[in-house]
């Protein structure tokens, strides 16, 4: 019983590792969702949002893309 456990635990741990390896080599950095977000015609709804904002919006060390255009979801 022992051994065969240790004998498909060898293939399983393969498979998720690769699963995993795929994951973190095809995945984007956050900072490249600024470039999508404007790309994809939201340029327009990030700038509302600055201009519709009720209070001054902190940018300390956020993606300026990200604020604007959740100011826009929530405030318009």
């Amino acid at each position: 019983m022992l051994k065969q456990l240790f004998k498909t635990a060898g293939p399983i741990a393969a498979f998720v590792s690769l699963v995993f390896a795929g994951m973190f080599i095809t995945s984007r950095g956050l900072n490249a969702l600024e470039d999508d977000r404007e790309d994809n015609g939201d340029r327009a709804k990030i700038q509302k949002g600055f201009q519709i904002a009720p209070v001054h919006l902190n940018l300390a060390g956020k993606n300026r893309a990200l604020v604007g255009l959740g100011s826009f979801i929530v405030n318009a």
